[in-house]
């Protein structure tokens, strides 16, 4: 499964890394943290503008951190 982007966000000192794939988005705290895949959400990443949604970047980062997102 080949990732159609990754990106790495700093946020409160700690650093993420988001892997998008064609139906879902991994995300994982580095070093060493978690690494959670989910149905991709509705505005995280669209690939035909290869734009990123800011909202909910930082919505998924919340709710990792508050162990409230949902495994595929």
């Amino acid at each position: 499964m080949n990732e159609i982007a990754k990106l790495y966000i700093s946020r409160d000192g700690k650093t993420y890394r988001l892997k998008v794939f064609t139906r879902s988005v991994g995300i994982e705290r580095q070093p060493n943290g978690e690494n959670v895949l989910v149905d991709r959400p509705a505005g995280i990443y669209k690939a035909e503008t290869e734009a990123w949604g800011f909202e909910a970047i930082g919505e998924m980062i919340t709710r990792y951190e508050a162990g409230t997102l949902i495994e595929v």
